[in-house]
């Protein structure tokens, strides 16, 4: 219905202004978010970007570059990747060259280029994206941001993931200082590994449950796991004690220190039948 309402308003538009006038420019974007089909997708705004060309603005080009870019990889990846990936180079390069680094337009940059390095096992790639994010923030603007606490969140997980723990602790306590403390509530784990499901049980189409309590230390680390309660056998509690010895945490603050915190976390193994 929104696909055929903006078809009906660039109709209208074209036909008052042309086909190429930087008035339809609106109404092709919202035919390119509206649509189901990647080819028609591209095609809108493959005509946003050729008309955003004739306005002698490179920066408008860049933007709507990103945002073609950005939509294409959000809706059609599978289809478009690779038309996403170069417009999203083509923006990047601008926005690198000729804005500022605390600006929103390189912010947005670096966490989209981040995904499709994320994406491609490009994990150092990623993580220099992610680490700018973070300077941007540490180093121009003196508050905190959602785009800080994700960049952080995205940091933990990619550093678990290639083996660097150590270099996840300081990203771990950023988030801890940045997310206010309540005392009602358990802790939610930033970079988690689910547990294998015993082969045994599988074979048997067995399910299990694992309640298990432990501390988070003061890097975020889990410490001292215990079974606090199952259901299914041991092997379930093995396997969940293992996972759970990987897993990170952002620690719990107490004026303005790190503290040992207990916790508990209930897993969960089921098997599709």
């Amino acid at each position: 219905m929104r696909y055929e309402l903006y078809s009906q308003a660039y109709s209208i538009l074209a036909s008052n202004h042309g086909e190429n006038a930087i008035e339809t420019i609106d109404a092709l974007i919202g035919k390119a978010e509206n649509t189901d089909s990647a080819y028609q997708a591209d095609n809108d705004y493959d005509r946003v970007i050729k008309i955003a060309k004739t306005q002698n603005n490179p920066k408008f080009v860049a933007d709507m570059q990103f945002e073609a870019a950005s939509l294409l990889a959000k809706k059609f990846a599978h289809k478009k990747y690779h038309k996403a990936k170069t417009l999203l180079n083509q923006a990047d390069d601008y926005y690198r060259n000729n804005l500022d680094d605390n600006t929103v337009e390189r912010i947005k940059a670096d966490f989209l280029m981040a995904s499709f390095a994320q994406g491609k096992k490009k994990y150092n790639e990623a993580i220099e994206r992610l680490n700018h994010v973070v300077s941007v923030f540490d180093n121009n603007l003196s508050f905190d941001h959602n785009a800080e606490l994700t960049a952080h969140s995205k940091l933990v997980n990619l550093y678990e993931k290639t083996g660097q723990s150590e270099q996840a602790t300081k990203h771990c306590l950023a988030i801890a200082k940045m997310v206010p403390w309540k005392e009602t509530q358990e802790q939610t784990p930033i970079y988690r590994e689910n547990p294998e499901y015993p082969q045994n049980k599988a074979r048997q189409m067995r399910d299990g449950i694992v309640v298990v309590e432990f501390d988070v230390d003061t890097a975020g680390f889990v410490k001292n796991p215990e079974v606090v309660s199952s259901q299914g056998g041991k092997e379930f509690e093995r396997s969940a004690l293992s996972a759970l010895k990987k897993w990170r945490y952002a620690p719990k603050f107490e004026n303005g220190q790190p503290v040992v915190a207990s916790t508990q976390v209930q897993l969960d193994f089921k098997i599709a039948r």
